[in-house]
């Protein structure tokens, strides 16, 4: 769920800190908003989401299984 309008970006980190692949990357508004992340050309393993809006950013998770 998006709270606020405005710039997002997220992006995709493997577990040794290298970019591989960027979710999204533009404006954004309020409510609650579907990503899908196609990790067809990814391994298996640990990976960071990062997701920065308005000059704040979280972390997030996830595990890929293939």
């Amino acid at each position: 769920y998006v709270e606020r309008d405005g710039h997002m970006n997220i992006s995709v980190y493997n577990i040794i800190g290298q970019k591989v692949a960027e979710l999204f990357n533009g404006y954004q508004s309020i409510g609650l908003q579907k990503l899908i992340w196609d990790a067809h050309n990814l391994s298996s393993g640990i990976y960071y989401l990062q997701m920065h809006l308005n000059g704040q950013f979280e972390n997030y998770k996830a595990v890929l299984l293939k």
